[in-house]
Order: structure tokens, then C-alpha cells, then sequence
């Protein structure tokens, strides 16, 4: 097994059900071996009858009490036998996303530990390619030239080309791909 899809759903079976999909559209994952788990966080609007009967082959874990996203990866993680765990939330969207090339990039380089990707609002423009801890220009940029407003953003990320592989501190928590070994 290479990847497990951890996804949290807390009353979100529409959404939910549209990452899913998107994982089983992605051409790229059709020769990878994989599982998906959803991790229920004690939803009431019918989630667990509604994805169960249109992917019969994840595996639902069914929580009696909303335990916060952090535990329920947590729970997810804990069966899960992927060599590789991607936590993914609910509401993004993967049927474009180049998993081959994502699985070569954790395999090949040793000192990985978590693995993120260019995200991408529904216009395609770029939401995240990963942040810097907090420093004083740092604080400036965002507080004082508005640097994570989405216009700002836009403009920033106009020219940006994919560089492959960049080093940053932290990454998005809506994807990331961990190395269970690291």
C-alpha cells in the first residue's frame, strides 16, 4: 500500500463525496496501490449512509463525538497502512493532481517529511505554495502591504512558474503528504 487519504467529514457528505470522487477520477492514481478513509466526526445529516453507498471500498470510521480535525487524522493514521498518509480536507479537490510524480518526489528524496503541492482556488489561481515561520518581515508584508489578501496574491503568483521542489516552513494543512518512517 503507498498512500492512505485521510479525510475528515463533519456533516460535509456532499463535499465529501466530491474529494472522494476526484481521487477515483485521477488518472495518475490508477496504478498506485491506495486506500481512503474517512473519519467521521460524529455527523447528522446522513454522511455515513450517503458516501457508504457510493464508495463502498473506503473505509469509514464513525466517531460517537466530534473530536476536533487533529484527533481524527490521528484516528485515521492509526489503521491506516499506507507507507504514505495524505491528509486531505473534505472540500479539495484532486483530480488533477500528478500523484505519480508526488510519489517519486517522497520516495527519491530521503529527507522529506512532509510533502505539500501547489493549491489552487476554483479560478486556478494560487491560493498556497507553502509560508515562512513569522518574522518581523514577515508580519510587515502581511499586515502592512496586505500580502495574503486574494488581489494581492493574484498579483504576486501571476508570474510564478512550478520551481519543483521549494523548502518552506510550514505547509497548507488542507494536503500534505507524510512519510510514516520519517
Amino acid at each position: 500500500m503507498i498512500f492512505s487519504f485521510i479525510i475528515v467529514n463533519y456533516n460535509t457528505k456532499k463535499i465529501t463525496a466530491d474529494c472522494i470522487a476526484s481521487l477515483y477520477k485521477n488518472s495518475k492514481l490508477q496504478a498506485i496501490d491506495y486506500e481512503i478513509i474517512v473519519v467521521d466526526n460524529n455527523s447528522s445529516d446522513g454522511s455515513k449512509d450517503y458516501l457508504l453507498s457510493r464508495f463502498p471500498d473506503i473505509i469509514y470510521i464513525y466517531n460517537e463525538e466530534n473530536l476536533g480535525f487533529g484527533k481524527a487524522n490521528n484516528i485515521g493514521s492509526r489503521i491506516s497502512k499506507g507507507k504514505f498518509i495524505v491528509l486531505i480536507n473534505s472540500d479539495t479537490l484532486v483530480d488533477q493532481t500528478d500523484f505519480s510524480e508526488l510519489h517519486r518526489l517522497v520516495e527519491e528524496r530521503n529527507d522529506i517529511g512532509f510533502l505539500g503541492c501547489k493549491i489552487l482556488n476554483s479560478d486556478n489561481s494560487i491560493q498556497s505554495v507553502g509560508f515562512k515561520f513569522p518574522s518581523l518581515m514577515n508580519e510587515v508584508k502581511l499586515r502592512l502591504l496586505f500580502w495574503n489578501f486574494n488581489t494581492i496574491k493574484k498579483h504576486r503568483f501571476s508570474n510564478y512558474k512550478d520551481k519543483g521542489l521549494v523548502e518552506v516552513d510550514w505547509i497548507s494543512g488542507c494536503f500534505m503528504i507524510i512519510d510514516r518512517e520519517y
